[in-house]
């Protein structure tokens, strides 16, 4: 089953004064984004709601049950459902369809950002804006229950369960002594192919040896196969402080590279909050990302 989505189109009686206009062919609008969306989304499980007021809101959302997120259309203002649908706590997207929901879009998202609800707005003439908002719940369905692997001997207990608890995220810690154990039994045959394949593939080596190389091949090697275990994408090393304190046997900076080449995730200093924004790039866009340290010669 595609990502689950409820879209709430929320407006009042075609007889209230309010905007777009009094008489407005609400059912005629619904019927034309309905197919719209079921035509750009073919991969979505789509229910289509109304809500005409506050009430109806909060009737939809204990009628549905669960769902990956919702998406409250405003047709026309001052309805109230936007409020209810964002409480959940749910991803929601709030769209204006242009000049008809504009007031309610901005109250609605001010309210729902102050209390830290995951909200997004969307107020556009191009309706692949709303497309394209709608793939990032797609995104955040998608890594749900992916593993990511940190490699420290610092406590990551607490930023840990906030990743847990807001993206359905599992963080594994791992010793790095462990890291180290899987790199001295790291084939040197094989890893000695990958230093190859590297030197062979670069446009010039400047700095390295071919014996550290060959080294971080070898922890390539170990990280792969922690990896592989714990049948995890991503793997961030805490390796600025290990390797300072002699507790990496060899820089994890070209494995990185080979990981994400491959697909997968490779970050630097166990920086978590960077791992999961390559998480969610990699399945936003297909791409691969890489983190760099923020130098800057503005000169």
């Amino acid at each position: 089953m595609g990502c689950r989505v409820c879209v709430v189109f929320s407006h009042p009686s075609p007889d209230v004064p309010t905007w777009p206009y009094k008489g407005y062919d609400y059912e005629a609008r619904k019927k034309e984004l309905m197919n719209l969306l079921k035509k750009e989304l073919p991969d979505f499980d789509i229910t289509f709601k109304t809500a005409m007021n506050s009430k109806d809101g909060e009737k939809i959302v204990k009628e549905l049950g669960d769902v990956d997120g919702y998406v409250v259309y405003m047709l026309g203002i001052w309805v109230g459902a936007g409020y209810a649908i964002a409480s959940t706590g749910k991803p929601t997207i709030l769209v204006d369809d242009l000049y008809c929901g504009s007031g309610e879009l901005i109250s609605t998202y001010a309210w729902a950002r102050s209390r830290n609800l995951p909200v997004l707005a969307v107020a556009s003439s191009k309706f692949e804006d709303v497309v394209k908002a709608l793939s990032l719940i797609r995104v955040l369905t998608l890594i749900k229950g992916s593993k990511v692997i940190v490699v420290t001997d610092g406590d990551v207990s607490k930023i840990s369960e906030a990743i847990k608890n807001s993206l359905g995220v599992e963080v594994l810690k791992v010793s790095s002594e462990r890291l180290n154990r899987y790199y001295r039994e790291a084939n040197v045959e094989e890893a000695e192919k990958w230093a190859d394949k590297w030197m062979r593939e670069a446009l010039r080596v400047m700095e390295p040896s071919k014996d550290e190389i060959v080294k971080a091949a070898r922890m390539y090697l170990a990280m792969k196969k922690l990896l592989e275990e714990n049948e995890a994408i991503a793997i961030a090393v805490d390796c600025l402080t290990l390797v300072y304190s002699n507790r990496l046997e060899a820089y994890p900076c070209l494995g990185f590279f080979q990981l994400n080449n491959e697909g997968l995730i490779g970050a630097c200093e166990a920086d978590l909050s960077s791992t999961l924004a390559m998480l969610i790039i990699k399945h936003l866009t297909g791409e691969p990302s890489f983190i760099s340290d923020p130098v800057f010669d503005l000169s």
